[in-house]
């Protein structure tokens, strides 16, 4: 019997030291060994193996320690259609440029390898690794700027769930990826984006795009992954009058992940006194000002406007507006 366990790069060694521990307790050796670089982090590859006596070792345990957030896959879409071929896309988050000449992915034991030639990723650019890189610019013909790859062969995605590999030119694993379906309450035939979680096999990491953006930054924020809009508002009341307690309100809105939103704030008098547009973060804040000066006290509401797909939903809050 054999087992992976995969260990963030904010692990500490004490934790190590307790798994080798522990697999010493199950009567086995663990053996050491290192690869990758100091400068973009580190892959650690532990085998502990078990020993009934000192000849031959048994039932490998491997302790695999990915590369800290240098290289990563940030959005993948493995429902091809027939406008849309499968792909994913790589972020180089290095402080230099990164040659992908030599790298490749594995998807269950297969690995392919992205480039033969010299493909240079810039410091803090992207490149998308394809199936039909010619079909995915005509779809996408105003993706923003880096490599659009497309390997000498293609190893399926699965629709339902998968996992994917992205190793370097000695073969060192820098990434490691999984998604499935169970994950999201609707996915249909769009990209998952990563959302900035250090867990790339972790349901909470991965949202379902509203729109693919392919090369640039992902637009499906971590939060948004909830089937029900919802809408609150803190405290009531809100007394902005700059003597550090209850300053500002707090919007707190919650959205799956294919909605967008426009938040209203309305007077008595049925003005608006504040808009936001393009809420890119679960809480906004008002400091209770407008464009013509000080909101006037009293009651106000907080309106959020959700659209999704074709489905509109108004969503109302009321508070009030106090000034000691």
């Amino acid at each position: 019997m054999s087992f992976v366990i995969r260990i963030s790069t904010r692990a500490c060694c004490s934790y190590i030291q307790t798994l080798c521990i522990a697999a010493l307790l199950l009567g086995s050796a663990v053996l050491f060994r290192q690869y990758g670089s100091a400068v973009t982090g580190r892959v650690y590859r532990r085998t502990a193996c078990n020993k009934n006596s000192f000849g031959a070792f048994r039932n490998p345990v491997f302790v695999q320690w990915p590369v800290s957030a240098s290289i990563r896959i940030t959005e993948l879409f493995p429902k091809a259609t027939a406008a849309e071929p499968e792909w994913f896309e790589i972020y180089n988050g290095c402080s230099t440029a990164v040659d992908l000449k030599g790298w490749s992915y594995c998807k269950g034991g297969d690995t392919v390898t992205l480039a033969l030639e010299e493909t240079v990723v810039a410091a803090g650019s992207y490149a998308v690794i394809t199936e039909d890189a010619g079909a995915l610019k005509i779809r996408y013909p105003y993706c923003g700027s880096g490599n659009m790859i497309e390997p000498g062969r293609w190893r399926k995605l699965k629709n339902e769930g998968d996992t994917i590999e992205l190793l370097d030119a000695k073969g060192i694993v820098r990434e490691i990826v999984c998604y499935d379906k169970k994950w999201f309450d609707s996915w249909g035939a769009l990209s998952l984006e990563r959302n900035g979680g250090e867990c790339g096999c972790c349901a909470s990491s991965w949202s379902v795009a509203a729109k693919a953006s392919i090369m640039r930054e992902n637009v499906a924020p971590y939060w948004r992954k909830d089937g029900v809009p919802a809408l609150d508002i803190t405290p009531l009341p809100f007394t902005p009058d700059n003597d550090g307690v209850d300053d500002r309100l707090e919007i707190k809105v919650t959205l799956p992940s294919t909605a967008t939103v426009q938040i209203d704030i309305y007077g008595l008098d049925g003005r608006i006194m504040k808009r936001f547009f393009g809420v890119t973060q679960k809480s906004l804040f008002w400091d209770g000002s407008c464009d013509h000066g000080p909101a006037p006290v009293g009651p106000f509401f907080v309106v959020a406007r959700v659209t999704d797909g074709k489905e509109v939903r108004y969503i109302r809050k009321k508070g009030v507006l106090w000034r000691r």
